[in-house]
């Protein structure tokens, strides 16, 4: 039978960290980092999202091999989450020794200020032996990594409270949670049905996935040359049919069979709204505003991901800020009820809460003002001159990021895709008079695409799957914490050795010669002020008053969910929207036709079986890339 995504009756939540949790956060640590952190400096690609049902599927044969009792959905789910960390935050050591390669890479003029605690310097034994395992990294450690877990704590705070929040009182879907839960249970339970399907669409994923990355790979690797492309990724840009009728938009198709699989459990009115959205800015929002001269930077024939930095840079930067604050605050203004209910909500918890080891919400709230204020006076103390600019600090390190993470849950809760808000601390930036480069490599929580990252929503998908798997949020958080200085440990040694193994960048690393070099230029852009853009606060204010407009209009026309859908769309690169829109179709009009109701009871469990079966492949391919170049000779 189905997860049932609500419950008429109390559910009684069971714990899942055990010591089969403390062997599997090992063992993964131990065998994927490796994996992840070769495969991203070799080739770009990432199997963090395939990596986790690649260990589950892994504890689950050696128990049944070993005669082990069946692992419980609650132990899956922990076990998944904790591996989930070795796979995801695996990107420190590289940040590091980019950092260190910006000292040393030609024409960038921000090399002299690289603050020390970003980057050794270039006669430190670390970077001239290069290795990580190094005194002259301590600083560089205790700045990133001690308020890296600022970050982290905020993220949790934020992302159970916005999961309580469209879950328990709002009741929005979560469709890409619910997919992961049935990957847990089918893992975990075995049922004959689930199983069929998941096994139904896990071989099209795995061949789907052997075309389109693994012979790439694969043959780069045999070869030592380009790989043999079949499928183009991540998309097929087919911008060229477009352009000459709308200059300056750009269109495409992508390629990955998740973007596709993804429309089969996403609402199809919000797959519609996102295709819309996406259409309006990426062809008819983008020809326009070319014809007027507005994209400066814009050139006709150009690709879709260089239209897209551009485009945002010299326009839609604005926009989106203005339709994600509406987005995110306007449906908790006009439904006060789901509003209140979050504020009831703090005077206790319920008993079905307490069994779930759920931390109160006025404690959430606490921990977030205090950890991201925390960021800013850590920010404040190594940028002492950014010290006049303290009130954008807080309101970018304390209120945006908590309008941002909620705006950015919501999107989850109604398509599983979550809300990307590009180039907003570089804007900023670009329209104040401080110059400091130091501020640039500071550890504000913040949104930012130059520097370390940004605030994320994933703890409101990690806390419906625990709801709906009756497992205790308290040992899924104990899990976590524990697997992550594990998986720092093991990626700054990882990281090393690879280093030390050769240069990065380097030929030995494709992936790294092909994009550092770039990276770094345009970093310096942005740094040293010579590409950037300013927020326009007229076009921010301008599209929330759009926003709200939206907000109603749909609702009145019982599409509540459209404004989310829209501003998902518009945000994103438009190949993700186009195939999420073409799954929804196949859904609509050829699966449920051909395989009746059953299929709506049991499609996130096919697509949970064609998400494994990717990541099946693509964890063989990094692992075979892995093996072949650990081989080569070493060029010294």
């Amino acid at each position: 039978m189905a997860v049932e995504e609500r419950s008429s009756t109390e559910p009684e939540f069971k714990g899942g960290f055990s010591r089969i949790t403390i062997i599997t956060i090992l063992y993964s640590a131990l065998v994927l980092i490796p994996i992840v952190i070769f495969s991203s400096l070799y080739s770009g690609a990432s199997i963090a999202g395939a990596a986790p049902y690649i260990m589950i599927i892994i504890i689950t044969q050696m128990s049944v091999l070993l005669g082990r009792k069946p692992f419980t959905r609650q132990e899956v789910l922990v076990a998944y989450v904790a591996t989930s960390v070795s796979a995801t935050y695996t990107g420190m050591g590289v940040y590091a020794i980019f950092n260190t390669y910006m000292r040393s890479a030609p024409g960038i003029k921000i090399a002299p200020y690289i603050p020390e605690w970003a980057a050794v310097q270039l006669t430190s034994p670390a970077y001239l032996q290069r290795t990580l395992l190094h005194p002259d990294w301590i600083p560089f450690i205790i700045v990133n990594m001690g308020t890296t877990v600022l970050w982290y704590i905020a993220n949790m705070s934020l992302g159970l409270m916005a999961g309580q929040l469209y879950y328990d009182i709002e009741k929005l879907p979560f469709p890409m949670a619910l997919v992961g839960v049935e990957g847990v249970i089918t893992l975990s339970e075995r049922e004959e049905k689930r199983i069929r399907y998941f096994t139904l669409f896990l071989i099209p994923g795995a061949i789907l996935s052997a075309l389109i990355y693994a012979l790439p790979m694969v043959s780069a690797a045999i070869t030592r040359r380009t790989g043999i492309t079949l499928i183009p990724v991540p998309w097929s840009d087919l911008t060229i049919f477009i352009d000459a009728v709308l200059p300056g938009s750009v269109f495409g198709i992508s390629t990955d069979p998740l973007a596709f699989a993804m429309g089969f459990v996403i609402p199809l009115e919000v797959c519609v709204a996102m295709l819309i959205g996406a259409i309006s800015v990426s062809i008819a929002g983008n020809s326009i505003l070319y014809g007027f001269g507005l994209l400066p930077r814009v050139y006709r024939g150009m690709s879709i991901a260089m239209n897209y930095t551009y485009a945002y840079l010299d326009f839609w930067a604005s926009p989106m800020i203005g339709l994600a604050i509406a987005a995110a605050l306007t449906p908790l203004l006009i439904h006060r009820d789901t509003l209140l209910g979050l504020l009831r909500s703090m005077k206790g918890l319920t008993a079905s809460q307490k069994s779930m080891g759920y931390v109160s919400p006025l404690r959430l709230i606490t921990l977030y003002v205090a950890c991201s204020f925390g960021t800013v006076l850590v920010t404040l103390y190594l940028c002492p001159g950014f010290i006049p600019y303290a009130p954008i600090a807080i309101i970018m390190g304390v209120a945006w990021p908590f309008i941002f993470v909620i705006a950015q849950a919501r999107g989850m809760a109604v398509s599983g895709v979550p809300l990307n808000i590009p180039y907003i601390w570089e804007g900023i930036l670009g329209m104040i008079p401080y110059n400091g480069v130091d501020i640039w490599f500071a550890p504000l929580y913040t949104s930012r695409m130059v520097g370390i990252g940004s605030p994320t929503a994933e703890w409101a998908g990690t806390y419906v799957m625990a709801k709906l798997t009756q497992t205790k949020i308290s040992d899924i958080i104990k899990a976590w914490f524990i697997a992550l200085p594990i998986t720092w440990t093991m990626v700054w040694m990882f990281t090393s050795a690879f280093w030390t193994l050769a240069p990065i960048p380097s030929m030995f690393y494709p992936f790294t010669a092909q994009t550092w070099p770039m990276n770094a230029a345009i970093t310096d852009l942005y740094m040293s002020k010579t590409f950037t853009t300013a927020l326009n606060p007229l076009l921010i204010g301008g599209a929330a008053l759009i926003g709200v407009v939206m907000y109603i209009v749909s609702s009145l026309l019982k599409f509540p969910n459209f404004l989310m859908g829209f501003v998902l769309g518009a945000s994103g690169y438009i190949p993700g929207s186009v195939s999420i829109f073409i799954g929804a179709l196949l859904n609509r009009f050829l699966l449920k036709r051909f395989l009746g109701e059953e299929w709506n009871k049991y499609k996130a469990v096919a697509v949970a079986g064609l998400t494994c079966g990717e990541g099946i492949i693509l964890g063989l391919s990094a692992l075979f890339t892995v093996i072949s170049n650990s081989l080569m000779t070493i060029p010294y």
